[in-house]
């Protein structure tokens, strides 16, 4: 009898590691999803900053003249 609680205390055991492991699993790829999304976001305004300097830096930009006929 003992020996049959035993394995039942040792296989609750190794489900609550299995559970515990995967929970940390999921909240891992959660916090990777959450910092992707924020570096996207970062690169996208990076990027829309840029443009709005080089569009108007490049207006502004001295045409060269037309050459000569």
């Amino acid at each position: 009898m003992s020996v049959i609680v035993s394995v039942s205390v040792l296989a609750l055991a190794l489900a609550l590691v299995i559970v515990s492991v995967s929970v940390l699993a999921l909240v891992s790829v959660i916090v990777i999803v959450i910092v992707d999304v924020i570096v996207d976001v970062i690169v996208i305004v990076d990027v829309l900053a840029l443009a709005l300097v080089l569009v108007p830096a490049l207006a502004l930009s001295p045409r060269s003249p037309p050459p000569p006929r």
